[in-house]
């Protein structure tokens, strides 16, 4: 297992993980993009901050209507080309991507072993992976209760596939062809910072 990194002593880590926002390589993949709400403010969030953005975007989701969203909201932003695509059979060549970033969705992803294998397959070695993913509620009643009915509404609704534990999605990040930099829980998060082994 890679070491724990400590989120005071890593800046790096420190400033990938929250919204990813500096997750940003030179060949970038936007993992389930959905209506690229999301990837929209990190956007915004580096120009306003002064950060040019010279990289080549690849953004993509399983569901056309939710696509749709993204494609009527980058229609006039250079560099971005978004796909239809199943995270689990991505069309995309081997070791292209620099950095990819799956923001709120692996927990949505039908086949996730097969989502975090294409991931590291079509990362450099090297490549760095950012992700949350959704935890089973855990903590005090009546929280932990609310959570729970949560995640059943949003199970019925198809918006959500089954939340994890820990330990189970940290194994499959790692069976996938990762080792982790960086991890923390924070509420019902597990938020990873992972790299592509072979580098």
């Amino acid at each position: 297992d890679a070491p724990r990194i400590d989120r005071s002593n890593n800046a790096l880590a420190a400033e990938a993980l929250g919204d990813i926002r500096h997750n940003l390589g030179p060949r970038h993949l936007e993992g389930a993009i959905g209506s690229g709400t999301l990837f929209g403010i990190i956007l915004a969030w580096k120009k306003i901050t002064g950060h040019r953005i010279d990289a080549e975007i690849v953004g993509f989701d399983y569901a056309p209507s939710m696509l749709a969203g993204a494609i009527r909201r980058f229609k006039v932003t250079p560099g971005i080309r978004l796909i239809q695509a199943d995270v689990a059979a991505l069309d995309l060549p081997d070791g292209y991507f620099d950095t990819a970033n799956v923001a709120n969705a692996i927990h949505c992803f039908p086949d996730v072993a097969g989502g975090l294998r294409e991931m590291c397959r079509v990362l450099k070695p090297g490549g760095r992976l950012a992700v949350n993913v959704l935890l089973y509620p855990r903590g005090v009643q009546p929280l932990k209760w609310i959570s729970e009915k949560i995640n059943a509404w949003a199970i019925r609704k198809g918006i959500l596939y089954t939340p994890y534990k820990q330990a189970d999605i940290r194994s499959r990040i790692i069976n996938a062809g990762f080792d982790i930099e960086f991890e923390e829980v924070a509420g019902n998060t597990f938020n990873v910072i992972a790299t592509k082994r072979g580098a």
